[in-house]
């Protein structure tokens, strides 16, 4: 957390009872801000009951009798220990098709965990073909991998751009709010979700959590293009209304891209802003998120200067800190899409190298490495060779678990 520091000049001559006043009002400017900020990380949580369709295990400890959690531990932990090191080294993995191999045997020689699902997987089909495909990739693997897509609305949809799948793509979250407010928002949510599931698809790289207000900013389109206090109502409406399908959330880009316009798609970028500047603002539809139960966050590739001046945040394990140490995030923590430009500048193209840092970093997912298979065998001959310690590639596998489980993945006995 970062220190607030005060800076106050006076001059000799003023009257000593205004400058204690003054001083007085300072200092307790500074107590007020720094308690406020010990309020949004402390403050109870009031994660709501999950409620699926179909019923699924809930992932939130807090209401459940101490034996039902010790209970979904020691099963957990029997499934992890069930597993090879070849298939929990491959829990780490959501892979996407490429070129190189079909998508299949990549699921298949990987041992992934999830995949990751593009425009071009659903275009011209029909959803009993996409229901096919997803079979066929889920058969591939054991049958329980996460099957992610980015479907914000707006400029991002991945499903419902093909108008054989829904006649009209998603609207943006701005759009949605101009239209109808928060309850149309939460409507539009419940859509996805059921067209999602609908699918055979159990995890939207959504909601946006980035504060952005400036049109010139990069994620402006993307985002919910208001203040903190009003994304952060619209981030934890959609969390909590997922949190009732098993359709998992993954709250993105953290810390966020705020108005920056560079884009980690072509290069690297630095957000510069202090750590008060973050806690103030960008910072608060994730600790909102957090407290309402949100799945997963994903990690943006900025290098987040106040925290690790030179690494990009998705490699930092300063930057995983923050949220697993500061801000008390106990869910599944993805990497932004390994394949970006951001990361191939930072590691000089060395795929395999970013995915061994990401792992040490704490990340439990990897996102669309470049190459997947080869990336695969580097992630693994690392924890052979100690590089990367089992331990750690056992605390992910843990989580990503403990995800599945809360979509029906694997069923409580």
């Amino acid at each position: 957390m970062a220190k607030v520091q005060g800076n106050w000049g006076r001059k000799e001559d003023n009257p000593a009872p205004l400058y204690f006043m003054v001083v007085i009002f300072l200092l307790c400017t500074v107590v007020s801000v720094v308690a406020a900020k010990k309020y949004l990380l402390s403050a109870p949580s009031q994660t709501q009951p999950r409620q699926s369709i179909p019923p699924v295990a809930s992932s939130d400890s807090t209401n459940q009798p101490e034996s039902e959690e010790e209970q979904q531990r020691q099963e957990i932990e029997a499934i992890v220990q069930g597993m090879t090191l070849e298939q929990k080294v491959g829990l780490l993995f959501m892979v996407r098709d490429n070129a190189d191999s079909p998508f299949t045997d990549i699921v298949s020689n990987t041992h992934a965990g999830g995949v990751v699902l593009f425009a071009e997987d659903f275009k011209g089909k029909t959803a009993d073909q996409v229901r096919e495909m997803i079979d066929q990739l889920q058969n591939a693997s054991d049958g329980k991998m996460l099957v992610a897509v980015d479907e914000e609305g707006g400029t991002v949809v991945r499903v419902s751009r093909n108008t054989r799948l829904r006649s009209s793509r998603f609207q943006s979250p701005q759009a949605l709010f101009k239209a109808g407010g928060y309850e149309l928002i939460e409507s539009d949510t419940r859509e996805k979700c059921e067209l999602l599931h609908s699918l055979h698809i159990n995890m939207n790289l959504a909601p946006v959590a980035d504060v952005c207000e400036k049109s010139s900013g990069f994620i402006y389109q993307r985002s919910f293009g208001k203040d903190a206090q009003a994304t952060s109502e619209y981030v934890t409406t959609v969390v909590r209304t997922m949190n009732e399908y098993p359709v998992a959330s993954c709250v993105k880009h953290f810390p966020g891209y705020g108005d920056s316009e560079g884009d980690t798609h072509e290069k690297l970028v630095v957000n510069e802003k202090t750590l008060d500047e973050l806690f103030s603002r960008d910072l608060i539809p994730f600790v909102n998120a957090i407290r309402y139960g949100a799945d997963a966050i994903m990690l943006t590739h900025t290098v987040i200067k106040e925290v690790d001046s030179e690494t990009p945040g998705s490699l930092s394990p300063d930057v995983v800190s923050l949220m697993r140490e500061t801000m008390g995030f106990e869910g599944v923590i993805i990497s932004d899409g390994l394949e970006m430009g951001a990361i191939n500048e930072y590691s000089g193209g060395d795929s395999g190298k970013v995915c061994v840092l990401a792992v040490n970093a704490g990340v439990d997912i990897l996102c669309a490495p470049k190459n997947p298979l080869k990336d695969y065998q580097t992630v693994l001959s690392a924890v052979q060779s100690g590089e990367i310690a089992e331990s750690r590639v056992d605390e992910s596998v843990m989580r990503i678990v403990k995800l599945k489980m809360r979509l029906g993945l694997y069923k409580n006995t």
